[in-house]
């Protein structure tokens, strides 16, 4: 994820590859150019660690690294004095904060600001999250960057596609005759449907779920008009409905973007502007562009795309206006996730979780640490139930996550299924600021806490 200009980026990166992982760097406000200063762990007299590092040379904004003289072979361990103490240069670096206390679940408050303010909108500058750490930009810099290695963080571009008649579907499938045995055959059989952009294997109830975007009806070549016919010649039960997604969201696969084609606007006398369900030519090209890596800079999109210069920020902006575009976020791969839960709740009495709907809702917007407690959250119609897909982290019980939703919907009967394996596609696990979330806005507008200030993530 690249938030320092590539040229720069490029040759930092190169540099950690070549000279050493443990590279910080500080923009010279006079020059223009990044200094590149490495840094080191060493243990003192009484066994306590502490932080040196030194000045290795400068990057120009070219891209072009110029080291110092006689650097070029300089041996750690034979010549730490050549390192200043951390403490020594505070003043010139803002450098401060190495160990920081973390939390109950190991999470420290920099860890937490930077996975919300990047789950927000991956597109921020790292001068921009610094202001959110109160931090000089190389300390911010070392930060993000220590976060973004430690979580594997994966930008991801979630989109709205309901706003232009794709809707969100969810397929429970039940294999009545012989289980599949050739699961790769599977997966190519399911992903030649582009509107699929999630199969997962479970145990429970039913043996696998698919997570769906489709016209529906309306598209009579979609999985959806065509229940039984996406795994023919097996013998299958199937349970499909639309879902009403509250919390959270899936990734689209690049190949949707094959059905989105239906909705890209073609001029003629009758058709003299776009409807407000379709996309310019523009805008379909930069939004599938953007989908494959949803932090590239818009003067790249600009140059691959043949855009004058400036249409993709145009573009970007017009499409978050019109709410296809949520926001450029994140998916943190390394959550120390053991298990994935797709737990139903079946609502035999509303009334009984109306009561209780403001529980719920807290329950919702929990935190476990290092991300949000459910991946995704919402209603579906066929069963009268509500959805929840919880990544269960480290030594979380999965009983005691059903004990607090047995308390709020009473005798409701629950569904649960355990992912096995994931064919395609991603649940995405983020820190989301819950103050825009859907459970949030309900529990201000209808229950009247008081609502936080929000941080506008868009334009700090």
């Amino acid at each position: 994820m690249a938030f320092l200009d590539s040229k720069i980026q490029k040759a930092l990166n190169e540099l950690k590859d070549n000279y050493s992982k443990n590279l910080i760097t500080k923009l010279d406000q006079k020059t223009g150019n990044f200094k590149v200063y490495e840094f080191i762990k060493s243990n003192t007299i009484d066994k306590k660690e502490n932080f040196l590092y030194r000045y290795i040379g400068f990057i120009k904004q070219d891209g072009f690294f110029i080291p110092i003289k006689d650097n070029d072979s300089i041996n750690i361990n034979d010549q730490l004095n050549q390192f200043k103490r951390i403490n020594d240069l505070d003043k010139e670096l803002g450098y401060y904060n190495f160990e920081e206390k973390n939390n109950e679940v190991g999470v420290s408050g920099y860890e937490e600001k930077i996975l919300t303010a990047l789950s927000m909108n991956s597109r921020l500058s790292y001068s921009k999250i610094g202001k959110l750490l109160k931090l000089k930009r190389t300390a911010s810099v070392y930060q993000i960057e220590k976060v973004i290695k430690k979580y594997n963080v994966k930008p991801v571009l979630e989109m709205y596609t309901k706003s232009i008649g794709f809707f969100h579907y969810i397929i429970f499938v039940k294999f009545l005759g012989k289980f599949p045995d050739n699961i790769e055959k599977l997966t190519k059989e399911l992903k030649s449907y582009p509107e699929i952009q999630l199969a997962a294997m479970t145990v429970g109830k039913y043996d696998m779920f698919l997570y769906v975007r489709s016209l529906g009806i309306e598209d009579k070549d979609s999985i959806i008009s065509n229940a039984y016919l996406f795994l023919k010649g097996y013998k299958i039960k199937v349970v499909i409905s639309e879902f009403d997604q509250a919390f959270g969201f899936i990734p689209i696969r690049d190949e949707f973007f094959e059905k989105l084609k239906i909705r890209v606007w073609v001029k003629d006398k009758n058709h003299p502007r776009p409807d407000s369900n379709q996309f310019t030519p523009n805008e379909f090209e930069f939004l599938r562009e953007l989908n494959k890596n949803p932090t590239e800079n818009f003067v790249s999109i600009d140059k691959k795309l043949g855009f004058d210069l400036g249409t993709s920020r145009f573009l970007y902006s017009k499409l978050l206006k019109r709410n296809i575009i949520d926001r450029s976020t994140i998916s943190i791969l390394n959550s120390n996730i053991k298990q994935i839960a797709i737990i139903s709740a079946k609502l035999y009495d509303f009334g009984l979780i109306g009561k209780n709907k403001k529980i719920l809702l807290y329950n919702i917007l929990e935190k476990y640490g290092l991300i949000d407690k459910y991946s995704f959250f919402g209603d579906y119609y066929t069963d009268r139930s509500e959805l929840f897909v919880k990544p269960l982290i480290g030594d979380e019980n999965l009983d005691e996550v059903l004990l607090k939703l047995k308390e709020i919907y009473k005798e409701t009967k629950f569904d649960i299924l355990i992912v096995t394996g994931v064919l395609f596609g991603e649940f995405v696990f983020r820190r989301f600021d819950n103050t825009y979330s859907e459970p949030y806005r309900v529990l201000v507008e209808e229950y009247n806490i008081k609502p936080e200030k929000k941080i506008d993530y868009f334009n700090l």
